[in-house]
């Protein structure tokens, strides 16, 4: 039977987690906040963690996976300023990489189990199945830097932003926007690294932030 599609004041439940997801990409507390009142806790909690994969990529510790337990408690304990505030792949300098293992990471043959090996080793005891080619990638690479800070989005979520609404959400796909600013396609993670080396993420931050805004009331014409 097909999942009845879910909205919450007037904005689809995958559009939702699609901004819990990008406000730790962009580094905005208040983003994941707003989410969080829609949705129960368990839910952002799963986005998060596919994102400390996806995005944060905390070091590996040469095995010890100390940071990456350090980042699952911030989630946990609700600490976004802090978990927000770590610096990602893209200013990393592991972006490139991550990419080029793209096809390698996207075989099910080389990524069955990786979401088991994760949980054996850390403080996860569940992870979501979509996040295993990066699992992977990271496993892969091996990450070993010294903690980076970036600066967080210092903003209040006065509305969904239009660059949170793509391919993944309903909203995105009635509206054919399969990829926007902030979205995890392959291609989009390496030009959002190459504005981050060349900008840094403030100006990022604030053409996210400026977008449009989605009003249900107003654009329903759309769907």
């Amino acid at each position: 039977m097909k999942r009845k599609m879910k909205f919450i004041d007037g904005i689809s439940e995958s559009a939702w987690k699609s901004l819990a997801i990008k406000s730790l990409r962009i580094g905005w507390p208040d983003g994941i906040r707003a989410a969080l009142k829609r949705l129960n806790k368990s839910t952002i909690k799963q986005c998060l963690i596919c994102g400390l994969f996806e995005d944060v990529f905390p070091s590996m510790d040469q095995g010890q996976f100390h940071e990456l337990n350090r980042c699952v408690n911030e989630i946990i304990n609700g600490q976004y300023e802090k978990i927000c505030q770590r610096e990602t792949h893209h200013g990393l300098n592991y972006t490139e990489e991550f990419c080029a293992l793209e096809k390698e990471a996207c075989d099910p043959a080389n990524t069955i189990g990786v979401d088991q090996w994760i949980i054996r080793n850390t403080d996860l005891t569940w992870v979501n199945k979509r996040v295993n080619n990066c699992i992977y990638t990271w496993r892969k690479i091996a990450p070993n830097h010294k903690l980076t800070l970036r600066p967080i989005l210092e903003k209040e979520f006065v509305g969904m932003p239009l660059n949170v609404l793509d391919g993944h959400t309903f909203e995105g796909r009635r509206m054919k926007r399969d990829m926007c600013l902030l979205s995890g396609h392959y291609e989009n993670h390496l030009t959002i690294s190459n504005r981050v080396q060349r900008e840094g993420w403030e100006q990022l931050q604030l053409e996210f932030y400026l977008d449009e805004t989605f009003e249900p009331n107003k654009q329903t014409s759309i769907f």
